[in-house]
């Protein structure tokens, strides 16, 4: 609630680079904090890096971003459109 608040007050203080500044200091006092908090218990082990997984997200979000983009202009029984939700139909439960 206090979102638009902060953010005028910091406009007027040091202009836009400060929203952003502020963001930097905040995401970096998260990420030490959980550092320090959470260190967890196990042992860490390697896991191998899951290529086809990978690969279907690279797919299939931005196909589906590109398909919820294109709908409101070229209709949303188009030809590239429902390729793009074919193609997302596809990919992203192979991701899952």
């Amino acid at each position: 609630m206090t979102g638009p608040t902060v953010g005028g007050l910091l406009l007027e203080a040091g202009g836009w680079p400060s929203i952003f500044w502020m963001n930097f200091l905040i995401g970096f006092g998260v990420a030490a904090a959980v550092m320090k908090i959470f260190r967890g218990s196990g042992a860490r082990r390697p896991e191998s890096f899951d290529f086809f997984g990978s690969l279907a997200l690279l797919v299939g979000y931005p196909a589906l971003l590109l398909g919820l983009t294109f709908a409101p202009d070229r209709g949303w029984r188009s030809l590239p459109v429902i390729a793009c939700f074919a193609i997302a139909a596809v990919a992203l439960p192979g991701f899952f």
